[in-house]
């Protein structure tokens, strides 16, 4: 079972350049990861990713994570919702990466969070963030969530150009920055599985992608 979830993580990070997976899988070995947002087993599929990272997750409560998650975790970190941008900031620099992958649309304040995200990269540490577009609001709804308010935790609507901004008044050079990720080959698939989704009002493996649910940014610390 380990090795066919670890073959079809690694399938999807091949059919998209853009994804989180294919940014784990590219970090150098030993490379200090921070993941903001660890749960429903991130921490488990981070370390099927890639072993060789040191794994710190972060989070305000225990969400999803099995003893396999807290075993294969170097540091599991929570902190309140109020104080979670203070949380990030206070463990200093000392990450060689640092991923957010839909955790910004769900943060109280979330330039703060930015900021703090920044703040605790070394020189060159790289920073990878998705979050739901902005054409996502006139998505259909569907299970799963394809349209951004069929998710009730979602608290703001993350703006690509103020991400960016945001990101490198904190001296961080972005380059990557996607409005709406649609790899070709997921795209692909996704207009295959479209009717059965439509028809079962779920999202299914590439319906995402299909319609261009996330924003991509991806950035690196200067030195």
């Amino acid at each position: 079972m380990m090795w066919s979830r670890r073959t079809k993580s690694r399938l999807r990070a091949w059919l998209d350049p853009l994804s989180k997976a294919r940014f784990v899988i590219g970090l150098a070995g030993g490379a200090s990861l921070l993941d903001v947002g660890c749960g429903n087993g991130s921490p488990s599929y981070f370390k099927r990713l890639n072993a060789s990272i040191r794994y710190t997750g972060l989070d305000i409560a225990e969400h999803g994570l099995s003893a396999a998650d807290h075993a294969v975790a170097d540091e599991l970190i929570f902190v309140p919702s109020d104080r979670f941008a203070e949380g990030i900031a206070s463990l200093g620099t000392r990450f060689d990466a640092v991923v957010s992958a839909h955790n910004l649309e769900h943060v109280e304040h979330p330039e703060a969070v930015l900021r703090g995200m920044c703040s605790v990269l070394r020189p060159s540490g790289r920073l990878y963030l998705s979050f739901p577009s902005r054409a996502s609001v006139d998505f259909p709804s569907r299970g799963g969530a394809l349209n951004f308010h069929d998710d009730p935790t979602h608290r703001w609507l993350p703006d690509l150009a103020l991400v960016r901004s945001v990101v490198e008044r904190c001296g961080c050079r972005v380059v990557v920055c996607c409005l709406q990720n649609q790899p070709a080959i997921g795209r692909f698939l996704g207009a295959i599985e479209e009717p059965l989704s439509r028809r079962r009002g779920r999202v299914m493996s590439f319906t995402w992608h299909y319609w261009g649910f996330e924003s991509v940014v991806i950035a690196e610390r200067k030195a």
